[in-house]
């Protein structure tokens, strides 16, 4: 990758990373660092799916007819739990080498992974 594609990719992962914050924000009804400052672009974007399920937590337990849709959403997405936006991103096709592991996606690579995680998240969300 060179110096420019590495930037584009920088702000994507930033870009999800505050539409991540936002549906978070609406959830908690919370400004950015809500929620002991975990409702931030910043640390959205290192751990994804950790604030994702936070959220999905607070609904879980104040909405009771999401809870289908929301273990759905942690049995489905939990194998991404350790991957940054960064990390998912750089998949250029649905596998990568990482050390000595193969890593496979559901979708052709990390750019269409991200966007299905987060419509995931949004439709549980509704």
């Amino acid at each position: 990758m060179n110096n420019e594609q590495i930037q584009n990719q920088l702000m994507k992962a930033q870009g999800y990373a505050v539409e991540i914050e936002m549906i978070l924000r609406n959830i908690f009804k919370c400004d950015r660092f809500g929620f002991g400052g975990q409702v931030n672009s910043d640390a959205i974007r290192k751990h994804p799916y950790l604030s994702m399920t936070q959220g999905l937590a607070f609904l879980y337990a104040t909405e009771e007819n999401k809870r289908k849709q929301i273990d759905k959403f942690v049995d489905e997405f939990s194998f991404y739990s350790d991957m940054s936006l960064d990390e998912l991103l750089s998949f250029d096709t649905n596998e990568k080498v990482v050390g000595s592991t193969t890593i496979g996606l559901t979708k052709n690579n990390g750019l269409e992974e991200v966007e299905y995680i987060i419509s995931a998240f949004k439709k549980v969300v509704e």
